[in-house]
């Protein structure tokens, strides 16, 4: 007799599970239970953490934010965009602070709405640009690894392994090289 497919896949749930230390068919434990109730509040609580901590760098040095490849692109269209919604213009279309004040309809194509309105909006309710970028990135890396893990986690539906992937992408030399010396808001 061949086993059904419910059956191996339960198996193979219980093993992965057995193996990350958590126990499916009986959480005898308090810590077990507590942990697998509040399961997605302690990710998502690590995932905040997470996201400040990598994003501590432009909180204690925004310098570093200055520093990029493309922050004077970008940081000219964010003041663009604050300088416009404050003359009563919202979303406009043409950016006159890029490339030497040439007005260009790089909005069109490159919209403010992913990249620039949120630190413009941060920055009218903090008062602050630093603070504004920086909560920006908090919440930015806050979103990627929530997204990486839910992508991971629909892929391998074991959470331990879309975790660990979703931190390791996080903090991967890529993604430090965009966020910190290129400063490329789009990637």
């Amino acid at each position: 007799m061949f086993p059904t497919t419910h059956g191996i896949l339960l198996r193979e749930h219980v093993l992965l599970n057995s193996v990350m230390g958590v126990s499916v068919l009986g959480a005898t434990g308090k810590f077990e239970r507590l942990f697998l109730r509040y399961q997605r509040l302690i990710i998502n609580i690590s995932f905040i953490l997470l996201a400040i901590i990598f994003a501590w760098p432009i909180m204690g040095n925004p310098n570093v934010v200055a520093a990029g490849d493309d922050s004077l692109f970008h940081l000219s269209r964010i003041y663009s965009l604050a300088q416009s919604l404050g003359s009563g213009q919202f979303l406009p279309g043409y950016d006159f602070m890029a490339f030497h004040s040439v007005g260009t309809a790089m909005n069109l194509f490159y919209p403010y709405v992913t990249t620039a309105l949120p630190i413009v909006l941060l920055k009218y309710v903090l008062g602050h640009w630093a603070s504004a970028i920086g909560l920006y990135y908090i919440g930015i890396t806050c979103v990627t690894l929530v997204v990486t893990y839910r992508c991971t986690l629909a892929l391998t539906t074991n959470r331990l392994a879309a975790f660990i992937f979703s931190v390791c992408y996080n903090f991967s030399i890529y993604r430090i090289d965009v966020a910190y010396p290129r400063f490329d808001l789009g990637s």
